[in-house]
């Protein structure tokens, strides 16, 4: 692309008033009214016969304008995309606008759109299914598929893809950073997350990553809002991330504890750790198997067995 790539500004925001909202509120909170643009770039921009529409939630791992120049402005699909079960995924679609105006495509949506009741944008890529043909997986992998088994992940991805999934982990052309409820994170929300490396490195050739390191650290300070937020977030997922089993959860916040409280203890002076080790293990513990034994009537027997073998004073 850096043959013939350009950097064009465009303001869209009087084109995108004339166009009324057909989204309910809960799908405009998330996703606003931006995405309806990817249906009428063939207005917005006549002197172009195909275009690439991308998310910016994205990293470009690999080139891929052999692809994109391989598409034939005869080709009558409106769009190429990856497909989830059902219908494509919306963040990364190749265009052809030469189609689409032979078509009248802008026209036609924009009619959908007034006189159809639209709440969430699926309901538009329905319209022209038929009409988007699949892309490689390679376009559109998410971050969560490096954490599932060969198994799992031919549960989640199209049968289509099924044979070519594993190469695509190994070569992926798009990673998408999804907002996955269980799996996934932003990266600039949560750097530590699967494949957030790979953002970081691409946001630290860039001016804005001051800015970026700014925000998380709340303004450089120390224990206020911004680094309370940021840190509370880190810490969760560190600890319970909701991809791990209930069982290692518990077992990890168990060692983790382990090895910070041994730690601790030898920084302490020697008595200090005495008085800690009985009245924060020694006692607790022997009042825990005391009533233990008195709740299964084996208190007695017990007693009577420790003062036999001297292990225990009569008093």
């Amino acid at each position: 692309f850096k043959e013939f790539a350009a950097l064009e500004v465009k303001d869209i925001e009087p084109f995108l008033d004339a166009i009324p909202n057909p989204f309910d509120e809960d799908f405009t909170k998330r996703f606003s009214k931006m995405v309806l643009v990817k249906y009428f770039l063939a207005d917005l921009f006549p002197k172009y016969s195909k275009m690439v529409w991308s998310d910016v939630d994205v990293i470009f791992c690999n080139e891929f304008s052999a692809d994109f120049l391989n598409i034939k402005e005869d080709d009558e699909n409106y769009f190429y995309g990856v497909y989830d079960k059902i219908y494509p995924y919306e963040g990364f679609f190749y265009c052809n606008l030469t189609y689409q105006r032979k078509n009248q495509f802008c026209k036609k949506i924009l009619e959908i759109i007034r006189t159809q009741k639209i709440d969430k944008e699926p309901q538009l890529t329905e319209f022209c299914r038929s009409k988007i043909a699949p892309l490689k997986i390679e376009y559109c992998i998410f971050p969560h598929y490096y954490s599932l088994s060969e198994e799992h992940l031919k549960g989640v991805v199209n049968a289509i893809y099924h044979d070519t999934i594993k190469q695509a982990l190994r070569e992926p052309i798009v990673i998408q950073y999804d907002s996955h409820p269980y799996f996934q994170i932003k990266p600039w929300t949560y750097p530590f997350g699967l494949k957030a490396d790979l953002w970081l490195n691409a946001l630290a050739k860039t001016p804005f990553m001051s800015d970026w390191s700014y925000l998380i650290t709340g303004g450089g300070g120390v224990g206020g809002e911004k680094w309370h937020y940021y840190h509370s977030i880190a810490a969760y997922h560190y600890y319970f991330p909701l991809w791990k089993a209930e069982e290692q959860i518990a077992h990890d916040a168990l060692k983790t504890f382990l090895k910070h409280y041994f730690l601790h203890i030898h920084e302490i002076p020697q008595n200090a750790r005495r008085r800690l080790f009985k009245y924060c293990i020694s006692i607790p513990l022997k009042s825990f198997i005391s009533k233990t034994l008195k709740i299964l009537k084996l208190h007695a027997l017990v007693k009577k067995i420790l003062i036999k073998l001297k292990l225990l004073k009569k008093s």
